[in-house]
């Protein structure tokens, strides 16, 4: 790298200029060669997972400036400086989480009640309960009942007829369509 102040075709100078780029630092404009790439700029395998993933996102944005009840809802979470599209990208982004569940026996009403508590920056809008026997067949399952405070929500399950090992299946859904999922095995007493 070499200190390109002293040139007045140069100083303050950013960009490239055939195989000299330009850069600023610290207030001096510096001159190295451009970088060459070993594989021709071809994005590994987890850089192309990312760039899919900035895509959809990012079209989620697009999405919530254009729809109505995205747009809405997003304006309505906004702090000063933000807008809806990067609040939009945000959620796209990011996954609600299955933070934790409590299995709970009401044996003199024959039911057994899954509580679980999910959050996720902006709103999980669904979650969703399935118990499975212990071949993998779907035994019940339906969407959780949100409760008064908005990260909890419970699912109630009939008691199944016979004692036996099942596994409690909790997927968490938030507005961009983002889930987490959570599986535990539970032993009916």
């Amino acid at each position: 790298m070499a200190n390109a102040d002293r040139n007045a075709l140069t100083k303050n100078l950013s960009g490239r200029v055939g195989n000299i780029v330009y850069r600023q630092r610290n207030g001096k404009t510096i001159a190295c060669r451009a970088p060459v790439s070993k594989n021709g700029w071809k994005p590994t395998l987890r850089q192309a997972m990312n760039r899919a993933k900035f895509k959809a996102a990012h079209e989620y944005g697009l999405k919530a400036k254009t729809d109505p009840q995205l747009f809405d809802y997003y304006n309505s979470q906004l702090k000063k400086g933000q807008y809806v599209y990067h609040v939009a990208v945000r959620d796209a982004s990011k996954p609600p989480r299955i933070l934790d569940f409590n299995i709970e026996q009401k044996k003199e009403e024959m039911l057994t009640v899954v509580h679980v508590c999910a959050v996720d920056d902006t709103k999980v809008v669904e979650v969703a309960v399935s118990l499975f026997d212990k071949n993998g067949q779907v035994i019940n399952s339906g969407p959780a009942t949100q409760m008064d405070f908005p990260d909890d929500w419970e699912f109630y399950i009939r008691h199944p007829q016979q004692e036996a090992l099942y596994r409690i299946e909790i997927i968490a859904k938030d507005m961009a369509g983002n889930t987490d999922t959570l599986s535990t095995i539970y032993e009916h007493p």
